[in-house]
């Protein structure tokens, strides 16, 4: 029964994390930036599937406002002093969602090694194990610089598959296959911290 009870109050502790304290954190600059973000996904796609080389031109635009959007919603949020659990848990949804998409896309259309993706699932599978862990402790995990960079690479990667920029294409998918090695380690470790209670550091 206590077991039973200590359940529930985790739970409802996640939920209390999860829930904005009022409508201003959820409509905050860079909240809105990333909810763009996820609208502009199934356009991207749409685009990319009729692959005409007009429709290829517009993914590609798409692509770009939405990486832009990323670049800016953190820094807009720690400008603005807008940083809320909401935003946390929310832009690496989005950068999951955009990555996934995009890379079976480049799977299919292009020859985006298989891999690649499989090393992903791998890594956000732990990912989501251990973030709902430590929601559950009452500690919201924060993007770090070494999964922002592996971000980064990774976008960096996909776009030049996608214009097929043959040789850097290669270079920055084996640098983005390294950086998703570090961002792990680097979450195990935060993990590790947060178990122990020392924090998200």
């Amino acid at each position: 029964m206590r077991k039973k009870s200590s359940h529930i109050k985790k739970d409802s502790q996640v939920k209390t994390l999860l829930k904005p304290e009022n409508k201003t954190e959820i409509w905050t600059i860079s909240n809105i930036l990333t909810t763009i973000r996820i609208l502009l996904l199934p356009w991207i796609i749409y685009f990319f599937v009729l692959n005409t080389r007009r429709s290829q031109r517009i993914a590609l635009i798409l692509m770009v406002i939405a990486a832009l959007t990323d670049l800016s919603d953190g820094f807009l949020a720690r400008k603005l002093n807008q940083k809320t659990n909401l935003g946390k848990i929310l832009d690496p949804i989005a950068d999951k969602l955009g990555l996934f998409s995009v890379g079976i896309l480049l799977i299919i259309y292009r020859d985006l090694p298989v891999w690649l993706l499989i090393i992903l699932v791998i890594r956000d599978s732990f990912y989501a194990i251990y973030g709902y862990t430590l929601l559950r402790k009452g500690v919201v995990p924060e993007a770090q610089l070494p999964g922002k960079l592996t971000t980064s690479s990774l976008a960096l990667t996909f776009l030049f598959y996608l214009l097929k920029i043959r040789v850097v294409d290669t270079i920055f998918l084996y640098i983005s296959t390294v950086m998703i090695i570090i961002s792990m380690i680097d979450y195990g470790r935060r993990f590790i911290n947060a178990r122990q209670g020392l924090g998200w550091k």
